[in-house]
């Protein structure tokens, strides 16, 4: 649940082992922000409506549009292979999936679920209370 005001670059999504973790403020050796999609992995961006794989944006828009105290949803089928979130507990488009994952490829080492941002305030529940 994202809350407070919202951060205006939310980059969330999956990793893979491959992803550079950085502590405090994310930058590459260029200079360059470095965030969920931004290396090895995939993210979306509610605000802005984009979605990012290892560094490169889409050209198709994200259609979903985030505002604070929103619940988003993430998973990961590893029997299709796909990315797929949720808002507020709707998996209907345009929520659902966002990424066709290659478990063969890339994920084959594991994904792991990933947030990055500049500023702002999230609280993440993985199991712990029921889900939205």
């Amino acid at each position: 649940e994202l809350l407070g005001e919202m951060d205006v670059f939310p980059q969330y999504g999956f990793v893979t082992k491959k992803f550079r973790r950085i502590k405090g403020p994310s930058h590459s050796p260029e200079g360059e922000a470095v965030g969920v999609g931004d290396d090895d992995g995939w993210g979306v961006n509610g605000i802005l409506g984009e979605k990012w794989v290892t560094g490169a944006r889409e050209a198709s828009a994200f259609p979903v549009e985030w505002k604070a105290g929103d619940v988003i949803g993430f998973a990961i089928d590893l029997v299709k292979g796909q990315f797929l979130m949720s808002l507020n507990g709707s998996w209907d488009a345009p929520n659902g999936l966002v990424y066709d994952i290659d478990l063969e490829g890339r994920a084959s080492t594991g994904v792991y679920c990933a947030f990055s941002g500049i500023w702002g305030g999230l609280r993440w529940n993985l199991g712990e209370v029921d889900f939205a």
